[in-house]
C-alpha cells in the first residue's frame, strides 16, 4: 500500500509492506525502512503515526479504509497495464473504471494494443463499477485513489477536476508537455492538501532497484560510468501515441523515465548536455549527457525512430 507523506516541504511516498515502511523522497534521496504498527482505521476517520529512522522524521496519515480503492479513468494500453499490475497489489484494489468506450465498459478489451506485454483481451467487470463519464467516478466516494491513465494532452483537466473533488491522484507521466500547467498541478494539490503522484515506475522495477542501490552504498565501489536507453519504433498501433505532438515527442516522452531514474540513483546532475532530432519543434530522439562535478560520466538515449522491428528496447550498462 502507498500513502504520501510530508517531511517538512519534502514530498515523498511511502510504501507500506506489513509493518515496514519505506520512503523515497520527491528529491531522489531513499530514506531507511522504519518499524511502526499500523491498525485499521475507522471508515472516515484519520490515523496518524509518528515514526523515525536515523534520517527520517514523518507523520504518516491513513484515512479511512484498510483498503484502498482504485478508479481508473482511461481504459487504453496504460490504463490496461495499471489495472493489470494491481492485481497483484496487497491493500489495494481496482473498484471502478471509467471510459466512453462501451465495448470496453462490457468487458470487450480486444482492441488494446501496445509495444510491448499482450493484448487485450476479455476482462470480467462484473465486480467494478463502470462509468461512462469520468465525473460519476470522481464523484464518487468510495473511490479513495484517482488513477489517470488517459493520454498526456488530456491530463491536465481531469487531474485538475480530481483534485478539486479531494481524490488523491496517480497520474502517467510526463504529467504535462506544457510546465505552466504541471506547476498549476502541483499548486492545486498543495492547496486541496491530497497527494499528487506521477507514475514514474523504474525505482520500483527489481533490476532498477538493485542498480540503485548498488550505486548508492557502493558495494561494488564508486561508480564511474553509466548509460541508459530508451527506445521505440514508431507507435502505429495508437493514433493518440502515434502523434508525437499531443506527447511532446517521442523522445521527450520515453526520456522522462531514466532522467528520473538517473537523478534518483545517482543525485541531481550540475547540468546536462543534450542533443537531438527535431520533429515539428518537438524532439523525437535525444542523446544527453548528465554532468557531474566529480563524476560519474553519464549518458542516455531516447527515441521513437528505431526500426519497425524493435518495438521497445531497454536497458543500462554500469
Amino acid at each position: 500500500m502507498s500513502f504520501a507523506v510530508w517531511r517538512g516541504e519534502i514530498r515523498a511516498n511511502a510504501v507500506l509492506v506489513g509493518s515496514t515502511i519505506r520512503i523515497v523522497a520527491g528529491d531522489g534521496r531513499v530514506g531507511e525502512p522504519a518499524e511502526i504498527q499500523v491498525a485499521p482505521g475507522q471508515d472516515g476517520l484519520v490515523k496518524a503515526f509518528r515514526f523515525k529512522s536515523s534520517t527520517w522524521s514523518v507523520t504518516l496519515l491513513i484515512k479511512g479504509n484498510s483498503v484502498v480503492r482504485i478508479g481508473i479513468i482511461g481504459v487504453g494500453f496504460m490504463g490496461y497495464t495499471h489495472f493489470e499490475g494491481a492485481r497483484d497489489l496487497k491493500g489495494a484494489s481496482v473498484t471502478a473504471i471509467a471510459t466512453r468506450d462501451e465495448k470496453k465498459l462490457g468487458g470487450d478489451w480486444t482492441s488494446i494494443q501496445g509495444n510491448f506485454g499482450p493484448p487485450g483481451g476479455h476482462v470480467d467487470v462484473s465486480g467494478l463499477k463502470c462509468y461512462s463519464d469520468y465525473r460519476q467516478l470522481l464523484a464518487d466516494p468510495d473511490i479513495d485513489l484517482v488513477d489517470v491513465c488517459l493520454p498526456t494532452d488530456k491530463h491536465f483537466d481531469v487531474v485538475m477536476e480530481s483534485l478539486k473533488a479531494g481524490k488523491p491522484t496517480l497520474v502517467e507521466k510526463p504529467i504535462s508537455v506544457d510546465l505552466g500547467q504541471a506547476e498549476q498541478m502541483v499548486k492545486a494539490a498543495e492547496a486541496a492538501k491530497v497527494p499528487l503522484l506521477v507514475a514514474h515506475v523504474l525505482p520500483f522495477f527489481p533490476e532498477f532497484r538493485f542498480a540503485a542501490e548498488c550505486i548508492q552504498d557502493q558495494r561494488f565501489g564508486k561508480l564511474k560510468a553509466a548509460h541508459f536507453k530508451r527506445v521505440i519504433c514508431k507507435p502505429d498501433w495508437s493514433s493518440e501515441m502515434s502523434d508525437f505532438r499531443k506527447l511532446g515527442g517521442w523522445g521527450i516522452d520515453l526520456h522522462i523515465h531514466d532522467n528520473h531514474f538517473i537523478a534518483h540513483a545517482c543525485g541531481r546532475p550540475d547540468g546536462v548536455f543534450s542533443r537531438g532530432l527535431m520533429q515539428d519543434g518537438f524532439v523525437n530522439h535525444v542523446h544527453t549527457s548528465y554532468l557531474y562535478k566529480d563524476g560519474p560520466a553519464v549518458s542516455c538515449v531516447s527515441g521513437g525512430i528505431a526500426a519497425k522491428g524493435l518495438a521497445f528496447s531497454h536497458g543500462y550498462e554500469l
